[in-house]
C-alpha cells in the first residue's frame, strides 16, 4: 500500500509536469516502486542520527553522489555573478551531512567573504563539519561559517536572506517517505525559496530522472514567477541534475 501511495502521488506530479513524455512513464512507476521500500530508512532522522554518530570519527567527508569539487564549478557562474552586487554572500547548505560541499564553498569562495549556513537536523554532522573546516583555510579572510541544527522544511530564517541555497540530495531523502514525502519536499522547496533574496538562487541535485522531478519542483513553486531549470552533470559512468531556480528580483 506504501509503495502504490509513493507511486501515485510522484506519478500525479509527473503528469502536471510542462515535460511530460509517456514514453518515460513506465519506467519512472517501476523506479519508484523498486526503491521506496528498501530506501524508506533514509527519510527517517533515526536512521541518520546513528549513521552520522558512527562516521563521526571519520577523517574525510563522504558524499552519496557528486562530490563539491564536482559540483563547485557548476555553482561558480552563479557565485561570480552574485559577488558583482553583493560585498558579502550568505550561503545555505541544507542538509550538509559530512558531505565535502561546505569543504569546497569554504576554501574556493575567494573573491568576497560568504556567511556559510550549514543547516542540518542531526547535530552529530554539524559537530563533525565544524571540525573538518577548523582545519582548513578561509578561501576569504572575513568567511564566517554557522551550525544550524533544524528540520529543513521549518527554517528559522526570515524571507529575503540568502543569496544561494544547495540541496543536494536532501529532497531525494525525503522523498523515500511513502506517505508524506511529497508534502515534506514541497514544504523544502518552498521554505528555500522563501528564504532567497531577490535574485538569489536555489540549486537542486539529484540523480533521479528530470521528467518526474522537474514536475514536483514547478508544483512547489507555482505562482512565485519564476521557474526551474536544470542541466546535466557527470560523475564518472553516472549522470546527475542540477536544477536552478532564480528568484524573481524585486526591480525589473
Amino acid at each position: 500500500m506504501l509503495v502504490l501511495q509513493r507511486t501515485a502521488q510522484l506519478i500525479s506530479c509527473y503528469f502536471h509536469s510542462a515535460r511530460f513524455c509517456p514514453e518515460h512513464f513506465i519506467a519512472v512507476g517501476r523506479r519508484v516502486c523498486s526503491s521506496v521500500a528498501s530506501d524508506e530508512k533514509l527519510s527517517r532522522w533515526s536512521y541518520w542520527s546513528s549513521r552520522y554518530r558512527l562516521a563521526s570519527h571519520r577523517d574525510t567527508p563522504f558524499d552519496w553522489f557528486l562530490s563539491g569539487e564536482t559540483l563547485y564549478p557548476a555553482l561558480l557562474t552563479h557565485l561570480r555573478r552574485l559577488s558583482r552586487t553583493h560585498h558579502t554572500l550568505r550561503i545555505m547548505d541544507a542538509g550538509c551531512g559530512n558531505s565535502d560541499v561546505p569543504c569546497c564553498l569554504y576554501t574556493h569562495c575567494v573573491e568576497v567573504p560568504i556567511e556559510l549556513h550549514l543547516v542540518d537536523y542531526v547535530s552529530e554532522a554539524l559537530h563533525t563539519q565544524k571540525a573538518w573546516l577548523r582545519d582548513r583555510q578561509k578561501g576569504h579572510p572575513a568567511t564566517s561559517v554557522h551550525c544550524v541544527e533544524c528540520d529543513v522544511t521549518r527554517l528559522p530564517y526570515r524571507p529575503n536572506t540568502f543569496h544561494l541555497v544547495v540541496d543536494k540530495g536532501t529532497t531525494d531523502a525525503l522523498l523515500k517517505d511513502p506517505v508524506d514525502g511529497v508534502r515534506r519536499s514541497h514544504k523544502l522547496v518552498s521554505s528555500m525559496v522563501d528564504v532567497l533574496h531577490p535574485g538569489g538562487v536555489f540549486v537542486h541535485v539529484t540523480d533521479e530522472d528530470p521528467d518526474s522531478r522537474h514536475g514536483l519542483l514547478e508544483e512547489a513553486v507555482r505562482g512565485t514567477g519564476s521557474v526551474f531549470t536544470f542541466s546535466e552533470l557527470t560523475a564518472g559512468n553516472h549522470e546527475y541534475f542540477m536544477f536552478q531556480y532564480i528568484k524573481e528580483s524585486l526591480v525589473q
